[in-house]
Formats: C-alpha cells, structure tokens, sequence
C-alpha cells in the first residue's frame, strides 16, 4: 500500500525492459476501486491482485451506492503495449468471479461489471513487435460472457469507453478520488497519465519511469508531453504543516515511485535538451546556399551518420548497446529536421560509406531552411 488511496500490485514479469515488472494500481480509499493497467497476463499476476481485492477496506463514510461492483468499477488502460494490457481477460474473470461470491446482490441490486477505458487510436489496430497487440486482448475479451464488463451498444467502441484529454473519472468509494486524464503521446500516441489532485500524485505510466529513461515513438510529441506533466505537477502543489510546497508523487508503470516528480520531470526535459545539443554539435554545418541543382553529383559535404554519431556519444559504453542507441539519436534527428536545423541526405550506391543500419542516410546541419528536394552528394561523407 504506498498510500491511503494507491495500493500497487506488480505485474510478476519482470525483465530488462519492464524492470521489477508492470505496475497495476488500485486506486481509491475504499471498494470499488479503479484499476489501473492490467499487467501483461502472468498467471502469477492474478492471485496477488486477489489477495488486494480481498483486503478488509474503510466502512466510515456515506455508504457505497447499491448499484455498483463493490470490488472494481472501472479498468483504465494506460497504453497499447501488451504488458499493460494483455492480462485484462484473466483479471475480468477474477473481478466476476469473487463478485459471484458476494451475496447483496439481487433483483434489486444487480451485479454491474466494471467499464473499460482506454485512449483510442488507429496504431492499435497494428500487430507490435513487442508482443500482442491491444486489438488481440480486445478478440479474447469479446468472447467472455456478457456480463464480465460493460459493453456499448450502437458505438463505435462497443467493448471499451473512450478517454479523451481532460477527462475525470472518480472512484465510487465512500470518498471519491478525482483522476484527470492527460493525454500524453510520444512513448506511444495513446498513452495517457493521470494527474490526482486529491493526493498530490500523477500517474504516468511508461512515460515516465521510476528509474532510466522512457523510450518512445516520437520525441517532438514527447517533449511536450513532459511540459504538460510539469505544467500538471506545478498545479498539484499541495503546502506542508510549514506552509513550504508539497512534493508532487510519481507513480510510474514500472520501477518505484518517484517521491519528488516535479524535479525528475524536469530533468527527464534537461536531459532530451542536452542530448539534442551534443547531437548537434557533432554534425557540421552545410551552407544551404550551395543547394542551387545546378551540378548534381559534384557537390561536397560532409555528413554524419547515426552509426557514427552513436559511436562518438557512446564511446565509454559497451558496443552491444549501440544497436539500441541507434534509434533514440534517429529520433531525435527527426525531430531536428521537423525543428529545421538538419537535413538528411540519402547517400548514393557508389558512396565510398560504410553502409549499414542508419548508414544508407547522412545528416548535414543547416545554415538555413531548405527544401526537402534530394540532395546529391560526392565521397566527402564522415
């Protein structure tokens, strides 16, 4: 339990990119909690969250409304990857399975299942390398019985409720929390966090994690997902018995919780800043006043590669990680180029490069904007 309204259950998969393994949350003081993530469907997973269920809760307060499962009334999904996701059938099976058990519901109190949540997008209807796509856990759930979760008749989304940014959604428990929907792309473009003024805390998911740093997708998008958390954590500040300024708490989706968030926000920003910087200055600057097309295939300019640039940045590192830095220094050129500071340029077959992953392209630094019309070039490639 990490406080009166959070109770973590871990995921049991842990592994090199999932660290200690995927935490799910309970959220709220009291039954019926929201859930938060679904782990990515261990079997040992379930009889932890079991005995969570099962734990003895508050019973001050107004009493619990009568039309509502007394154990879970909503399901978030933070994202499409499949350890946040794929455990969602044996945990919908575990809800109706103790909520059989539980006598005060009747004709006049019937069982109500919980509602699933999650942020749509078109990328899920994509298979992922990483493992089963959101649109696999999605086909397994359709064929459990009816009355497992609440489904939409004459929707769109027939099996989940969408979650669009602003959003709150508050636990039913005798006192509610209020949870805020952040729309926060760039690890993944569903992924979304959830902000908790009633507990000063913000729930990030994979955007941020509770140790290293968060991959993603597009890092122009994830930069201004991190601005909008520390925009959120700036308003979350609740004052201390001294009047000083509370700290905001991270609760991420793998790796322990993050006692100041506001400060390892901030640095998650600093750090994107100074890589983009040490990745500019290792590129050489191309006067763009040379683009004219008047001699295609004579013109001179050097360039630098991602291979070359991960070996300059990741010297002091072992080279079975190069492969994976790879993709972080590509991104993060793309997002230069969408900035108009570089310019990739495809190096030609008779190029005298090493050609190989990130070395079919070099990127020049620009004076000025260009037009992105291909730019032939000569052997003078680093």
């Amino acid at each position: 339990k990490l406080s009166t309204r959070v109770l973590r259950v871990l995921g049991q998969n842990p592994g090199k990119f999932t660290l200690q393994g995927t935490n799910t949350y309970l959220i709220g003081d009291a039954q019926p909690y929201v859930l938060l993530d679904a782990g990515g469907g261990e079997p040992a997973y379930i009889p932890f969250l079991e005995t969570a269920l099962r734990q003895p809760t508050p019973t001050s307060g107004p009493p619990l409304q009568t039309h509502v499962n007394p154990l879970v009334s909503d399901i978030i999904i933070s994202h499409k990857h499949h350890d946040h996701h794929h455990g969602l059938p044996a945990v919908l099976t575990l809800i109706h399975k103790l909520s059989e058990g539980d006598k005060i519901f009747d004709e006049l109190h019937p069982y109500i299942p919980p509602r699933i949540h999650k942020f749509p997008t078109p990328s899920s209807f994509a298979s992922e390398a990483e493992g089963p796509s959101f649109d696999s856990t999605l086909e397994i759930i359709s064929r459990l019985p009816v009355d497992y979760f609440e489904h939409q008749e004459n929707s769109p989304f027939p099996l989940i409720h969408p979650l669009h940014d602003g959003q709150t959604i508050h636990t039913l428990s005798p006192t509610p929390t209020h949870l805020t929907v952040l729309h926060t792309p760039g690890h993944t473009t569903d992924s979304v966090c959830l902000s908790v003024v009633d507990d000063s805390a913000i729930f990030t998911a994979d955007t941020i994690l509770g140790e290293g740093t968060a991959v993603f997708e597009d890092l122009g998008a994830y930069i201004q997902s991190l601005r909008t958390l520390e925009y959120a954590a700036s308003a979350l500040h609740r004052p201390t018995p001294s009047g000083a300024p509370g700290n905001v708490v991270i609760y991420p989706g793998h790796g322990p919780v993050v006692s100041d968030g506001e400060k390892t926000i901030k640095t998650y920003i600093a750090h994107r800043s100074e890589r983009e910087a040490q990745i500019l200055a290792l590129i050489p600057y191309t006067d763009t006043s040379l683009f004219d097309g008047s001699q295609p295939g004579t013109l001179q300019i050097e360039g630098k590669s991602v291979r070359s640039i991960v070996r300059t940045l990741y010297a002091a590192y072992p080279p079975a990680i190069w492969p994976a830095a790879e993709r972080g220094v590509w991104l993060h050129l793309i997002k230069l180029e969408q900035d108009g500071k570089v310019q990739s340029v495809r190096v030609p077959v008779e190029a005298e490069v090493e050609v190989g992953k990130g070395d079919d392209e070099v990127w020049v630094r620009l004076k000025q904007d260009i037009s992105t019309e291909s730019i032939s070039i000569s052997r003078h490639i680093l």
